[in-house]
Protein backbone atom coordinates (compact mmCIF):
# COMPACT_ATOMS: atom_id res chain seq x y z
CA UNK A 1 0.00 0.00 0.00
CA UNK A 2 1.48 3.78 -0.92
CA UNK A 3 2.04 5.90 1.91
CA UNK A 4 0.13 9.26 1.82
CA UNK A 5 2.00 12.51 3.10
CA UNK A 6 0.11 14.26 5.60
CA UNK A 7 0.35 17.15 2.62
CA UNK A 8 -1.32 14.83 0.43
CA UNK A 9 -4.22 13.52 2.95
CA UNK A 10 -5.05 17.86 3.75
CA UNK A 11 -5.04 18.40 -0.27
CA UNK A 12 -7.12 15.54 -0.71
CA UNK A 13 -9.57 16.27 2.68
CA UNK A 14 -9.69 20.29 0.90
CA UNK A 15 -11.10 18.56 -2.85
CA UNK A 16 -13.79 16.72 -0.68
CA UNK A 17 -14.81 19.65 1.08
CA UNK A 18 -14.92 21.51 -2.52
CA UNK A 19 -17.20 19.55 -4.12
CA UNK A 20 -19.06 18.48 -1.14
CA UNK A 21 -20.08 22.29 -1.03
CA UNK A 22 -20.18 23.02 -4.42
CA UNK A 23 -22.74 20.38 -4.47
CA UNK A 24 -25.02 21.50 -1.91
CA UNK A 25 -24.80 24.78 -3.66
CA UNK A 26 -26.18 23.89 -7.39
CA UNK A 27 -27.80 20.72 -6.44
CA UNK A 28 -30.94 20.02 -4.88
CA UNK A 29 -30.30 16.66 -2.20
CA UNK A 30 -32.71 14.76 -4.37
CA UNK A 31 -30.18 15.88 -7.78
CA UNK A 32 -27.65 14.60 -5.61
CA UNK A 33 -29.45 11.46 -4.73
CA UNK A 34 -29.69 10.61 -9.17
CA UNK A 35 -26.33 11.79 -9.35
CA UNK A 36 -24.68 9.75 -6.66
CA UNK A 37 -26.76 6.83 -8.61
CA UNK A 38 -26.01 7.94 -12.13
CA UNK A 39 -22.03 7.49 -11.34
CA UNK A 40 -22.80 3.86 -9.48
CA UNK A 41 -24.81 2.79 -12.85
CA UNK A 42 -22.55 4.50 -15.26
CA UNK A 43 -19.36 2.88 -13.45
CA UNK A 44 -15.32 4.39 -12.67
CA UNK A 45 -14.28 2.93 -16.05
CA UNK A 46 -16.48 4.89 -18.42
CA UNK A 47 -16.45 8.48 -15.88
CA UNK A 48 -12.58 8.06 -16.81
CA UNK A 49 -13.35 7.93 -19.72
CA UNK A 50 -15.85 10.23 -20.39
CA UNK A 51 -13.21 12.47 -18.92
CA UNK A 52 -10.85 11.94 -21.58
CA UNK A 53 -13.91 12.81 -24.47
CA UNK A 54 -14.72 15.99 -22.67
CA UNK A 55 -10.80 16.67 -22.46
CA UNK A 56 -10.54 15.83 -26.19
CA UNK A 57 -13.97 17.67 -27.49
CA UNK A 58 -12.89 20.81 -25.77
CA UNK A 59 -9.70 20.84 -27.45
CA UNK A 60 -11.05 20.36 -30.61
CA UNK A 61 -14.20 23.11 -30.04
CA UNK A 62 -10.83 25.43 -28.68
CA UNK A 63 -8.93 25.02 -31.71
CA UNK A 64 -11.93 25.46 -34.35
CA UNK A 65 -12.44 28.65 -31.99
CA UNK A 66 -9.54 29.54 -32.06
CA UNK A 67 -9.42 29.31 -36.48
CA UNK A 68 -12.51 31.50 -36.16
CA UNK A 69 -14.61 28.57 -37.60
CA UNK A 70 -18.32 29.56 -38.07
CA UNK A 71 -20.66 27.40 -35.55
CA UNK A 72 -22.59 26.90 -38.83
CA UNK A 73 -19.88 24.83 -40.10
CA UNK A 74 -20.51 21.09 -40.03
CA UNK A 75 -17.20 20.31 -37.99
CA UNK A 76 -18.73 22.72 -35.25
CA UNK A 77 -22.05 21.40 -35.65
CA UNK A 78 -20.87 17.58 -35.30
CA UNK A 79 -18.55 18.74 -31.88
CA UNK A 80 -21.40 20.46 -30.71
CA UNK A 81 -23.69 17.43 -30.85
CA UNK A 82 -21.03 15.23 -29.12
CA UNK A 83 -20.89 17.67 -26.71
CA UNK A 84 -24.67 17.84 -25.90
CA UNK A 85 -24.72 13.95 -26.02
CA UNK A 86 -21.69 14.09 -23.34
CA UNK A 87 -23.99 16.70 -21.60
CA UNK A 88 -26.76 14.43 -21.73
CA UNK A 89 -25.24 11.06 -20.73
CA UNK A 90 -23.69 12.93 -17.10
CA UNK A 91 -27.61 13.92 -16.58
CA UNK A 92 -29.16 11.31 -17.92
CA UNK A 93 -31.28 13.79 -19.68
CA UNK A 94 -32.42 15.48 -16.66
CA UNK A 95 -33.22 19.09 -17.53
CA UNK A 96 -32.81 20.33 -14.04
CA UNK A 97 -29.29 19.01 -13.35
CA UNK A 98 -28.43 20.08 -16.60
CA UNK A 99 -29.40 23.88 -15.21
CA UNK A 100 -27.49 22.92 -12.13
CA UNK A 101 -24.54 22.14 -14.28
CA UNK A 102 -24.92 24.94 -16.13
CA UNK A 103 -25.58 27.23 -13.37
CA UNK A 104 -22.29 26.08 -11.61
CA UNK A 105 -20.26 26.86 -14.62
CA UNK A 106 -21.84 30.70 -15.32
CA UNK A 107 -21.39 31.30 -11.77
CA UNK A 108 -17.67 29.60 -10.79
CA UNK A 109 -14.29 31.24 -11.50
CA UNK A 110 -12.72 27.82 -11.63
CA UNK A 111 -13.96 23.75 -11.11
CA UNK A 112 -11.36 21.42 -10.34
CA UNK A 113 -8.36 23.50 -11.61
CA UNK A 114 -10.25 24.65 -14.88
CA UNK A 115 -10.69 28.40 -15.64
CA UNK A 116 -14.75 28.60 -16.12
CA UNK A 117 -14.58 31.80 -18.44
CA UNK A 118 -12.77 29.71 -21.16
CA UNK A 119 -15.60 27.00 -21.00
CA UNK A 120 -18.26 29.68 -20.81
CA UNK A 121 -16.86 30.34 -24.15
CA UNK A 122 -16.48 27.09 -25.40
CA UNK A 123 -20.19 26.56 -24.06
CA UNK A 124 -21.41 29.89 -26.14
CA UNK A 125 -19.80 29.16 -29.20
CA UNK A 126 -21.49 25.20 -28.83
CA UNK A 127 -24.77 27.50 -28.27
CA UNK A 128 -24.30 29.38 -31.48
CA UNK A 129 -23.82 26.27 -33.28
CA UNK A 130 -26.42 24.52 -31.76
CA UNK A 131 -28.97 27.38 -32.98
CA UNK A 132 -27.32 27.34 -36.17
CA UNK A 133 -28.64 26.41 -39.95
CA UNK A 134 -26.76 23.03 -40.60
CA UNK A 135 -24.76 23.39 -43.13
CA UNK A 136 -23.54 21.24 -45.75
CA UNK A 137 -19.32 20.84 -45.43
Amino acid sequence: MKEVSPEELAKTAMEVIEVSERLEKYYTSEQQEYLERRWQEVGQQRIREAEAEWSELMEQVRAEMEAGTDPADGRVQRLARRWMELVEEFTGGDAGIARSVGNMWQQEEAIHGIDTGEIREMIAYIQEAMAAPNRTE
